[in-house]
């Protein structure tokens, strides 16, 4: 999904936000790239309120550095399994 407005993006990043909150962090990949740019790999882990484990899920971030800090510019989901695991 591309969105071109800050307005349109709002509303499907506060699900996502409540999403990623319900969640546990099984590994984080994090490359700088250049002083402006990184990349990022993040698994996460769901559970019920039980503690069973619901779902495995991934987002790669890639971010920029701007005067008023860093920013993403791209984030997508993806397969957990497939997590990249970027050297520093």
């Amino acid at each position: 999904m591309t969105v071109a407005k800050r307005a349109d993006a709002v509303p499907i990043l506060a699900q996502f936000f409540a999403r990623v909150r319900a969640t546990e962090w099984s590994a984080s990949h994090i490359k700088e790239l250049s002083d402006t740019l990184a990349l990022a790999d993040i698994s996460l882990v769901r559970f019920t309120a039980e503690g069973r484990e619901v779902e495995r899920i991934a987002f790669m971030y890639v971010l920029h550095k701007t005067s008023s800090g860093w920013k993403i510019a791209v984030l997508a989901s993806h397969p957990a399994e497939n997590t990249l695991h970027l050297a520093r």
